[in-house]
């Protein structure tokens, strides 16, 4: 069953950030595109050593054979047709070579599912779009992680400003995009 975005305006906004990081993602970690997977099984066609992923419409299944099969992964993007939870997200924290990680619908994450991401240490992008469940906690674990350079985090209504403003201050060297 297809349901109604609750903000259309934020969900439409979400959408076209996410294309956009998509072309923008592509180009910085490989010069041709990185190959788009839906299931275990196209994940598992995939070389070990390819270094980034397009998920589109996955669920945590397909996190767990990411995290199992791709153990040079650099980069994921996961689309927002994606149902994914802190126990998918997980699958990814033990990935030493994880940068960049894009989700386009972080609705069905939490501050612990971040914290298990926050976890790898070589993590220095992170995109979140619709994180409606995320709160300062999430903030508070990312500011120490060390190589994060890039942060942004879109429809993240339980997350303060003055808590963005603080990180800002605390880490001048980490771009923060937030709204």
């Amino acid at each position: 069953m297809i349901r109604a975005p609750q903000n259309p305006k934020l969900f439409l906004k979400g959408l076209i950030a996410c294309m956009f990081l998509t072309l923008l993602a592509a180009c910085d970690l490989a010069t041709d595109w990185a190959p788009a997977i839906s299931t275990v099984q196209e994940i598992r066609e995939l070389e070990p050593s390819q270094t980034g992923v397009r998920a589109i419409a996955i669920s945590d299944a397909e996190l767990l054979a990411i995290g199992e099969h791709l153990p040079k992964l650099e980069y994921i993007l996961i689309n927002g047709d994606s149902k994914i939870t802190d126990a998918g997200l997980a699958s990814l924290s033990h990935l030493e070579y994880l940068m960049q990680v894009v989700i386009c619908d972080g609705s069905r994450l939490t501050d612990q599912g971040i914290a298990t991401l926050a976890s790898v240490p070589t993590l220095s992008k992170l995109h979140i779009y619709n994180g409606t469940s995320l709160t300062d906690e999430t903030l508070d674990v990312l500011g120490a992680l060390r190589a994060l350079r890039f942060l942004s985090l879109e429809g993240c209504p339980q997350v303060q400003l003055r808590t963005v403003v603080r990180l800002r201050d605390r880490r001048p060297e980490c771009e923060i995009h937030f709204n």
